[in-house]
């Protein structure tokens, strides 16, 4: 009876470690920042979007698997996770041809800011390394019309709208020819 408590201890043990091991290694995860936060107040953070989150977090929550995700770029040029987005929507479904869509010289002055307005008010934000130069950050900003979370096969575009911010979002928000 007592070799038997030993043996189910062991496995236990082993079952423990090797669950903790794969996820800490193996599994992906994108962690939320709360460092440099001036309030522990949850109503203040929230109102005022103190946390950061990363995109991938948010398209995995708020996105089906079908979406479809264009101006995802190549490795040189492009997002830092396509893998990421290819395990979750598929190859077929990212744009890994195409870089992020340039609209800085593109969009009217009242068309930019109404698009600024959206990624302060409507987005989650995060700091990423910039598509166009891995040595410096860039704000990466995912937002999309409400109304479509969860959509079949939604079609979601990466837009660069200044030299450092980057905006994720559905073909309602923009539309480009």
């Amino acid at each position: 009876m007592e070799e038997i408590k030993k043996l189910n201890a062991a496995v236990l043990s082993l079952f423990v470690a090797s669950v903790s091991l794969v996820n800490l290694f193996v599994l992906p995860r994108d962690s939320t920042l709360t460092a440099s936060i001036s309030t522990f107040k949850i109503q203040s953070i929230i109102e005022n979007r103190l946390w950061t989150e990363h995109p991938m977090q948010i398209l995995h929550t708020f996105m089906n698997r079908g979406a479809r995700v264009q101006g995802v770029g190549s490795e040189a040029n492009g997002l830092t996770f396509p893998g990421r987005l290819e395990l979750r929507y598929g190859a077929e479904n990212v744009d890994r041809l195409n870089p992020p869509i340039d609209l800085r010289a593109s969009l009217r002055s009242e068309d930019r800011q109404a698009l600024e307005e959206f990624v302060l008010k409507a987005s989650y934000r995060s700091v990423l390394p910039c598509p166009h130069d891995r040595d410096q950050v860039c704000d990466f900003a995912v937002g999309w019309n409400r109304e479509r979370t969860r959509e079949r096969d939604i079609q979601m575009l990466v837009i660069r709208l200044s030299d450092k911010l980057y905006l994720i979002t559905d073909d309602s928000i923009i539309r480009f020819q």
